[in-house]
C-alpha cells in the first residue's frame, strides 16, 4: 500500500539524506503526502505505456515494446542471409553492413586511441 510508505505524515524517504541522484530525483517526484494519509480507499495500479492512457491491465507485450522499440528495416538483409549462404560470408557481410569489420585501419585507430605500440605499424 501507498500509505505504508509514510511515516507521521511525511513519504519515509523525505528524511532521507542520502547523495544519490536516482533518490533525489524520486524525492522531488513525489507527491504531496498529505490525501494520501487522508484516504481510506484501497490503491489502484495503473500502467501507463508511452502515449496511451492508463489502464489497470498490465500487458508484458506493450512494456517489451516501449522498452525495445523496433528498429529501422535494414533492405540488405535478403543479400547476406539467403537460403544457400555460406554461414562465414554471411558474417563477414553482415560486419560490413554494420561497419564493424576489423581492419588494418581500424585496429590501428585502436593502438593510437590507447597509446601503445603495435605492429600494425
Amino acid at each position: 500500500m501507498v500509505a505504508d510508505a509514510l511515516r507521521n505524515g511525511d513519504w519515509w524517504l523525505s528524511a532521507s539524506r542520502s547523495r544519490n541522484a536516482i533518490i533525489s530525483l524520486l524525492k522531488q517526484c513525489l507527491p504531496p503526502a498529505t490525501p494520501i494519509v487522508q484516504s481510506s480507499t484501497d490503491d489502484r495500479y495503473l500502467w501507463k505505456m508511452g502515449n496511451e492512457s492508463p489502464t489497470d491491465q498490465f500487458s508484458t507485450a506493450k512494456t517489451w515494446n516501449v522498452l525495445h522499440p523496433p528498429s529501422p528495416p535494414v533492405y540488405w538483409h535478403a543479400q547476406v542471409w539467403f537460403k544457400g549462404r555460406v554461414p562465414k560470408h554471411a558474417f563477414i557481410s553482415w560486419l560490413v553492413a554494420w561497419n564493424r569489420l576489423t581492419t588494418r585501419d581500424r585496429m590501428r585507430s585502436w593502438v593510437l586511441r590507447s597509446g601503445a605500440s603495435s605492429a600494425l605499424d
